[in-house]
């Protein structure tokens, strides 16, 4: 039985940040694909890392399919 990935985001770029993205990227039930910060230019690099899309609101974040 497999199950769907449930694609999943981040909101903020500190460096706590970083760790969550990495445990996001190894977890088998996770899809790693958006990236929230109140600085849009942080959140692009952190994206640009990640290879994930950047969003400049948490309402655009959701609204257009970066997460479930």
């Amino acid at each position: 039985m497999t199950l769907d990935k449930v694609k999943t985001g981040i909101i903020g770029c500190g460096k706590g940040a970083h760790l969550h993205a990495q445990a996001l990227k190894n977890l088998p039930e996770s899809l790693f694909t958006a990236v929230f910060s109140r600085t849009f230019a942080k959140a692009k690099t952190f994206a640009e890392t990640y290879n994930v899309q950047a969003y400049a609101s948490i309402e655009e974040m959701a609204t257009l399919g970066g997460v479930e």
